[in-house]
């Protein structure tokens, strides 16, 4: 009796996994099957300092009560963000997973709203909760969520934003997710506050692993930061940052006001050139830079402490082709490209090397000039020196993984969105024990 038992436990367990896979699948083939409306969703979180830099932003759709608003200086927006996912062979286990993301944003200008030139107040808070497939059911190393996270409601982002010397000078200051500044999205194409957000999967969307191990604060943010951006060309920028480096933006902040500052301090730098100009043909933005966090790091194999820990990146974003106006002049519609590349030393990261690559195609037809078709690839490269350590420990050694997402974002109006996503992971966190993943998801985004 007892193993019948558990054999009809396991028939039901598997039995609730593939109803939750095979509801995803349906749920993509009604929404590749389905019309849809010309519009865009709306920013969800915090404007990079660079926002909008690579693109114009189409479909200015908002309701009436919004537009009203922003003409006095308040922009608010509300998202919700679902990701239905599951992987029907692979890793550790066979799972369908739920993870959702409710984010509001307030902007006031406070030279409409008070007189005073060139300042900006911006607020953000969240409350996420559901299951991560890639860490805990996978074992990935780069997660096929880009909202996938701890289960929380807190205070996002808080900070004062100071334009200055014509629009030449930048100065945020208060509590900043830095990875929007940072990351390889923050590139004109897919950076959190832009129109064109396209990917699922983490490393593309918001950040490569190899940066954020260096406690670089990404959303929910948690910890204090000041930056800068000296913007004297309108091309060649210079981006500061100066930020807290907590390893737990939870630890003692279950509610994201505590204005901390007691960690390790973290300065980053990026340097680039960029060509804002919507009637150009070919439009992007390149950049390279350098995180260092000047706390204590462990090295591998060894209980020695190593004071600081750094990561070099470079980004590059272009538009590879652009469809004409009946005026002649280029629309959003078109090819792009992005190339994100990170580096950290070996002997104190678990992986040295990452890179992140891919092409999204807008609005593919004239008659869906709103949708994305994106296709993209990360690999990341795992230390020689934590290779070692696990090899001393008796465990297995880990070589690389690599993810491929194909997704397509269908716009149904301004406020509804829903992308059928695939994504397959070649060796989960290097570990050759770990079967190869496929990811069958869906991303369901109402922007209200």
């Amino acid at each position: 009796m007892r193993q019948i038992a558990m054999t009809t436990s396991r028939l039901r367990n598997s039995a609730t996994r593939s109803i939750a896979i095979i509801a995803a699948i349906l749920m993509s083939v009604v929404v590749c099957a389905g019309r849809a409306q010309s519009g865009r969703t709306s920013a969800g979180s915090s404007p990079s300092l660079e926002d909008g830099n690579g693109s114009e932003i189409p479909g200015a759709f908002m309701p009436h009560w919004r537009a009203g608003a922003e003409k006095h200086g308040i922009k608010l927006s509300l998202q919700d963000m679902y990701d239905f996912q599951g992987n029907p062979s692979g890793g550790r286990t066979q799972v369908g997973t739920v993870f959702g993301r409710t984010t509001a944003t307030l902007s006031l200008d406070l030279t409409r709203l008070a007189g005073v030139p060139g300042a900006s107040v911006f607020a953000s808070g969240l409350f996420q909760t559901g299951s991560n497939l890639a860490t805990t059911y996978i074992g990935a190393w780069d997660l096929t969520s880009s909202i996938a996270g701890t289960h929380t409601i807190r205070v996002n982002e808080y900070y004062w934003q100071q334009v200055l010397l014509q629009k030449k000078l930048t100065i945020r200051g208060g509590q900043i997710a830095a990875g929007t500044e940072f990351g390889n999205q923050a590139i004109g194409f897919d950076d959190q506050g832009s129109a064109f957000k396209t990917w699922v999967n983490n490393s593309l969307a918001s950040g490569l692993p190899t940066v954020t191990e260096l406690y670089l604060p990404v959303p929910p943010a948690g910890k204090p930061g000041l930056l800068i951006l000296l913007d004297p060309t309108k091309s060649i920028f210079l981006k500061v940052g100066v930020l807290s480096g907590t390893h737990n933006m939870f630890e003692g902040d279950e509610n994201g006001t505590r204005f901390d500052l007691r960690n390790a301090p973290l300065a980053a730098v990026s340097i680039g050139w960029k060509s804002s100009d919507p009637s150009k043909a070919h439009p992007g933005v390149y950049k390279f830079g350098l995180i260092s966090n000047f706390g204590y790091f462990q090295r591998f194999g060894s209980h020695a402490l190593t004071h600081g820990n750094d990561a070099l990146f470079a980004n590059a974003g272009y538009a590879l082709w652009r469809a004409r106006k009946p005026d002649s002049s280029y629309s959003h519609r078109g090819v792009d490209a992005q190339v994100s590349l990170a580096a950290a030393p070996r002997v104190l990261n678990r992986s040295d090397f990452e890179t992140a690559d891919g092409f999204r195609f807008v609005g593919l037809t004239p008659r869906r000039p709103s949708d994305i078709a994106a296709i993209g690839i990360v690999y990341a490269h795992f230390s020689r020196d934590w290779n070692r350590d696990l090899q001393a420990q008796h465990l297995p050694g880990r070589a690389s993984q690599t993810n491929l997402e194909v997704s397509y974002k269908i716009v149904f109006s301004r406020w509804f969105s829903l992308w059928p996503d695939f994504q397959y992971v070649w060796k989960p966190s290097g570990d050759r024990r770990v079967s190869d993943a496929p990811v069958l998801g869906l991303r369901v985004v109402f922007d209200h």
